[in-house]
């Protein structure tokens, strides 16, 4: 049977811990193996899981922390079509100037050129 005390302590993992092994010692409170996505340990996510809830002020536990991740993405959300917005009139900027100083650059080079000619 796995009491609360046998789970990893990081709230995304729960995985059973194994126990302490042949020789005793201090029992495990995050897998001892498992790597997240970015080589990152459960122990190391807790840890940047409770700096988060302590930056938020949430003292109550995890409950803050989808709500938190909610408002970011509505947030977010509402930035990304100004910036898209951004983006194509910069484009349409870019591609102007730079047909534009093409054709300046046209110019110039056939007015050297012609002026080579009549120096002669």
């Amino acid at each position: 049977m796995i009491t609360e005390g046998q789970l990893c302590g990081f709230s995304r993992c729960r995985r059973a811990l194994p126990g302490p092994g042949p020789r005793g010692g201090r029992p495990f409170e995050f897998c001892p193996e498992r790597l997240w996505p970015g080589g990152r340990s459960c122990k190391q996510l807790a840890r940047a899981e409770e700096a988060l809830r302590e930056a938020l002020g949430d003292d109550a536990g995890v409950g803050g922390l989808p709500a938190a991740v909610m408002v970011f993405e509505g947030r977010a959300a509402g930035v990304l079509e100004p910036l898209r917005e951004l983006v194509a009139a910069v484009e349409t900027v870019r591609a102007a100037t730079g047909a534009e100083l093409r054709a300046a650059a046209g110019r110039a080079d056939e007015a050297q050129r012609r002026a080579a000619e009549e120096a002669g």
